[in-house]
């Protein structure tokens, strides 16, 4: 079987699981306050391309002690993700940040490896550690364990992570309309934050929450106006009705919520595939 087939088959047992909900509210609520605490991830992580290359500077620091940033602008331009200007300018922020530092190569002078400082590392942990207690608490497993007993169980685990989710996130139509989303800055966290809003009614099915925009923003460290632009793009997309201005409530449409957590349990199978296969290499090989 395809590790799409696998993967779709993963996916829509996790949608399905009858804890999914509270799962996943439990898990938007942990991931949303860690870029609460920092404004300077939203800037770093907060963008999806931003994502996939820090995935990559770790997971090169993880699987082979460096990185740099002509293998970084390689993996950007073999993938589609990104042109070789926006690497180089994300690393300049990830330098002036303080998330990484730059080190002349024992073996090469002329080569300068990218080096994650330890606080990038913790967030690294930190995502990991919530998206791994989620598939424990579903399927009663004990896979964030391995999480920190070794740096070869997170350099695997990134691997496949980020092979899946190319493949099946960043190149899948069904998706697309989530992934404009993700690709504005906050915009996964904004996400979040509608998701597990109290719903105050019901209207043809459809939750009615509220969504004050000026709370939301200055929650996540952007303007209201940077939020109230992505929720008009929410309505212009056909995925929400606003019952009143400024977020006062707002109505999630059916199809867009089975979406979002379409797209949710998805990477969520990315993550259970990627750690039990790690698991299986590091532990259980004969």
């Amino acid at each position: 079987m395809s590790t799409t087939l696998l993967l779709d088959r993963e996916a829509a047992v996790i949608r399905e699981h009858a804890r999914f909900h509270a799962v996943f509210k439990v898990y938007a609520e942990r991931y949303i306050k860690v870029f609460e605490a920092n404004k300077y991830l939203n800037r770093v992580l907060g963008v999806e391309v931003n994502y996939l290359i820090v995935l990559e500077l770790l997971r090169l620091h993880f699987n082979h002690g460096a990185a740099t940033l002509t293998q970084l602008q390689k993996f950007a331009s073999t993938n589609n993700i990104a042109g070789p200007n926006k690497v180089l300018a994300l690393v300049g922020l990830l330098k002036r940040t303080g998330y990484v530092a730059e080190n002349v190569s024992n073996s090469d002078k002329r080569i300068k490896n990218l080096v994650p400082s330890v606080s990038l590392e913790n967030v690294l942990y930190v995502i990991c550690n919530n998206e791994l207690i989620v598939i424990d608490e579903l399927f009663d497993l004990h896979i964030v364990n391995y999480l920190y007993e070794n740096d070869s169980f997170v350099g695997r685990v990134l691997s496949k992570v980020q092979l899946e989710y190319i493949k099946n996130i960043v190149n899948c139509d069904k998706f697309n309309k989530i992934r404009l989303f993700s690709q504005s800055t906050v915009g996964n966290e904004m996400l979040m934050k509608l998701m597990i809003a109290d719903t105050i009614s019901i209207s043809d099915g459809n939750r009615i929450v509220p969504f004050r925009y000026e709370s939301i923003a200055q929650s996540l460290n952007v303007s209201r106006s940077h939020i109230r632009r992505m929720m008009e793009r929410c309505e212009n997309l056909g995925l929400v009705r606003f019952h009143s201005l400024g977020g006062g409530a707002i109505e999630i449409l059916q199809d867009f919520e089975d979406m979002y957590y379409d797209f949710t349990s998805s990477r969520f199978a990315i993550k259970k595939m990627a750690a039990e296969k790690a698991v299986s290499q590091l532990y259980h090989q004969t």
